[in-house]
């Protein structure tokens, strides 16, 4: 069955009169391969598009080499592929949510976070950097840069309620005053919930 195989991909590549259009679906694909192979000799999890024999397309990753005979002579090339198009479907789909997300918090001023107790890092979206006012190149991503950032007459209230979430491990919503650096003050609703492993 392996022969038969090899045999059959031989008897289909020996149709191929023109790699670049016949397997290649973008020109700039088969350049950017060209260019790492010439540099290098060596080409690792390179990802791109290409025809099937049967005309459908096709999302592939490889890992491929030269073999020389000497250093300007080129032998053959050899690798191995494997047929990434299901990956790359479900990666296309989640960039496509991820920025409807970003669509929708953007139009109705809304910011989601995540705080991971653990390692202490806070992650927000951008739409919450642009609610407090913040360059998310800056901002300190912690719980404690966060606090900062409440209103100083609130800030011992808010680490109660999330120091209780953190306890029972139940969500929690609270309204809070937060200063942005211009000095002026707005009014946030925020709600969380706590995930918790299998320890609790």
């Amino acid at each position: 069955l392996r022969r038969q195989r090899q045999m059959c991909i031989r008897d289909r590549l020996q149709n191929v009169r023109n790699v670049r259009k016949q397997v290649f679906v973008y020109d700039a694909d088969f350049e950017r391969l060209n260019e790492v192979l010439a540099e290098k000799d060596v080409v690792q999890c390179f990802e791109g598009q290409f025809y099937r024999s049967d005309g459908r397309i096709i999302w592939l990753s490889f890992n491929l080499h030269v073999v020389r005979e000497t250093a300007e002579k080129v032998l053959y090339y050899e690798g191995t592929a494997q047929d990434v198009t299901q990956r790359k479907i479900i990666e296309d789909r989640l960039r496509r949510r991820e920025s409807q997300l970003t669509e929708v918090q953007e139009m109705v001023h809304l910011g989601s976070w995540e705080w991971d107790m653990l390692q202490n890092s806070v992650t927000w979206t951008d739409e919450l950097y642009n609610i407090y006012g913040l360059d998310k190149d800056y901002f300190e991503a912690t719980f404690e840069g966060y606090l900062e950032r409440v209103h100083p007459d609130d800030r011992a209230r808010v680490r109660r309620v999330i120091g209780k979430a953190a306890e029972t491990a139940e969500p929690f919503s609270f309204e809070e005053r937060i200063v942005r650096p211009d000095g002026t003050v707005r009014i946030l609703e925020s709600n969380g919930k706590v995930v918790v492993n299998e320890q609790g």
